[in-house]
């Protein structure tokens, strides 16, 4: 009798054991989970930098493009006319405004080619014109010159460019022998504009155009060297570029540096939108941008913080596991200890020994099981962040089968919880899987039925929805060009969408159909269904944002955020107009106009 205190110690002893290894395997389980929800967190976030940042560089690239178009304007005044005076010059930049539309521009401006033996004659000549006090600079004898005589706006005697010798200046030089050369407009590299010289040392750049005589060949470089002008040019300040093109906080989630040609090091910086901003440890992404010539890297990276959404979610897997662990633990630990209390003989502990042991067995069994899925993870994303979901899921469910008696209400409810956050995290991946499909697909572009697609669609979700009877209108004979697999996903979402936001009025009515505008042409789905308040439709296109509540509605709110991307990659765009309880009409291009 004496030896049954030990025994029922010793086996104790061991079940604790047993009781730690469970809910330490149940921990690193958790973990692993919590590490891939947490790279999915980051997947998600480097893809919506990604998307930011190729907006950002489209748009620097058009402002940047308008800047251009107004040069090769300047340029055209002076082909098309035998010579530009002073005056036409002035009026052409009142015309366009350019310095007040477009933010960044110092000042346009004309330089004459001048032969070192006409330089006399062209002093006079511009003196002549009310100007007793202009000469080129800097002095010297040199065989060509090109001083500036036309600038806007003018400030007579407050200006350091007037007279100045464009020539004379070594990185201006080789921008303008460029563009003499090639015909095409040049920019130079970073500079000090002159207007700065000796007052501030801001960066910037300017671009030249080379002017021509236009009774001569430019056919060869021999040949444009010979008629050659003179140059029209616009000078930038650098930070004044940029403070214009990020305007009314256009991209306030972004922090961008742009770099000199292909360096991303100090010596190369151009422009920073936020110089004080750490970029040590940070996920970045790099996007080329053209000028005249000239190749800027922008290197951008996210200045808020991560979204919500999926943060979320691994916050809940990460919280749910360790209580799921706390609990095994504890419920196992209980459990060997009441086993040693209520041994009564040697023939009960044996009996509790070989059913404990049954249950290690099986345990570390499922655990073994759980962690060969989660080795395959190196193989396939979609899988391997499966694996752990259904883990926690299964050990939710054993803990709730075997040890209901068990738990208290608050306990069962957390373990309910937990699996409702792993199933509804599976639903997320599959989605997130499903939006990432539509940007790696090449397109198959070619002619498009829109209204055949669209028709086909309807009569599938009306044999899906056989008790919802709704009024389908499609305009006929729609043709687009683009991927017939992707536009399919398109008027499935679009349609789809309609569909179950008219599902709750009596009378609902659906119609696909085109308008026709002046360069382009725009599609719409319409329906009167649901519809939602105008002040959250920045929301509708981004992935997991939804208008309406899933009691409401079903839906993981990717349909659209996935349609707008497919839309995208076609060149188009997509916009909603709604009105709460008067229903939807969503429009979308497949095209820029």
């Amino acid at each position: 009798m004496t030896a049954l205190p030990a025994l029922t110690t010793r086996s104790f002893t061991s079940h604790s054991v047993i009781a730690y290894l469970a809910g330490l395997a149940s921990i690193m389980l958790t973990l692993v989970a919590w590490h891939y929800a947490t790279q999915l967190a980051e997947t998600k976030e480097h893809v919506k930098l990604a998307s930011e940042s190729h907006v950002l560089a489209d748009t620097i690239n058009r402002q940047l493009g308008n800047y251009q178009q107004i040069l090769d304007g300047l340029t055209g005044l002076f082909a098309a006319s035998v010579s530009v005076d002073r005056s036409e010059f002035r009026a052409y930049a009142k015309q366009i405004d350019a310095i007040r539309r477009f933010p960044g521009i110092r000042r346009f401006a004309y330089c004459s080619m001048v032969r070192a033996e006409a330089l006399r004659d062209h002093i006079t000549a511009v003196r002549a014109e009310g100007f007793p006090a202009y000469t080129v600079t800097p002095p010297g004898s040199r065989p060509e010159y090109c001083p500036v005589i036309y600038l806007e706006p003018f400030e007579h005697g407050k200006l350091k460019s007037f007279g100045a010798d464009i020539l004379a200046e070594p990185i201006r030089h080789e921008a303008m022998s460029q563009a003499r050369d090639s015909g095409e407009s040049v920019s130079t590299k970073r500079l000090t504009l002159l207007q700065d010289a000796g007052v501030s040392s801001k960066p910037g750049f300017v671009i030249f155009s080379p002017v021509y005589r236009n009774d001569e060949s430019q056919r060869s470089v021999e040949e444009r060297r010979k008629a050659l002008v003179g140059f029209v040019y616009a000078s930038f300040r650098l930070d004044e570029l940029f403070a214009g093109i990020m305007a009314q906080d256009r991209f306030p989630g972004l922090v961008f540096n742009v770099y000199e040609g292909d360096s991303l090091d100090a010596g190369s910086l151009l422009y920073s939108s936020a110089p004080r901003v750490s970029w040590a440890g940070q996920d970045t992404v790099t996007e080329k941008v053209k000028i005249a010539g000239r190749l800027w890297t922008l290197k951008i990276m996210s200045a808020g913080k991560p979204g919500n959404i999926t943060g979320n979610v691994a916050a809940l897997t990460l919280i749910g596991g360790l209580s799921i662990s706390a609990i095994l633990f504890w419920v196992t630990l209980l459990q060997a200890r009441n086993v040693a209390q209520r041994a009564a003989s040697e023939q009960q502990i044996r009996m509790l020994n070989t059913e404990l042991e049954h249950r290690v067995k099986q345990r570390t069994a499922q655990l073994e099981a759980a962690v060969k899925e989660l080795e395959a993870f190196s193989y396939s994303v979609s899988h391997d962040l499966r694996a752990p979901l259904r883990s926690i899921d299964g050990f939710s469910q054993a803990l709730l089968d075997d040890y209901e008696s068990s738990l208290d209400a608050t306990a069962q409810d957390y373990l309910r919880r937990v699996r409702a956050a792993a199933q509804r995290m599976g639903i997320l991946i599959d989605d997130l899987l499903k939006l990432s499909r539509t940007t790696r697909v090449s397109l198959n572009v070619g002619p498009v039925n829109l209204s055949s697609l669209a028709s086909e669609i309807a009569i599938d979700l009306s044999k899906t929805f056989p008790g919802q009877r709704v009024e389908f209108i499609t305009h006929p004979s729609i043709i687009a060009e683009g991927d017939r697999v992707l536009l399919r996903i398109v008027l499935e979402n679009l349609l789809g969408n309609a569909w179950k936001y008219s599902s709750k009025i009596p009378d609902p009515r659906i119609e696909f159909g085109q308008i026709e505008e002046s360069d382009h042409t725009v599609y719409f789905v319409r329906d009167n269904g649901a519809g939602f308040d105008m002040r959250y439709v920045d929301k509708l296109f981004v992935a997991f944002q939804r208008l309406h509540g899933p009691k409401e509605f079903s839906g993981s709110g990717i349909g659209l955020a996935t349609v707008q991307r497919i839309i995208a990659r076609h060149g188009g765009k997509i916009w909603a107009e709604s009105k709460a309880g008067e229903g939807t009409t969503l429009y979308f291009t497949l095209s820029a106009p």
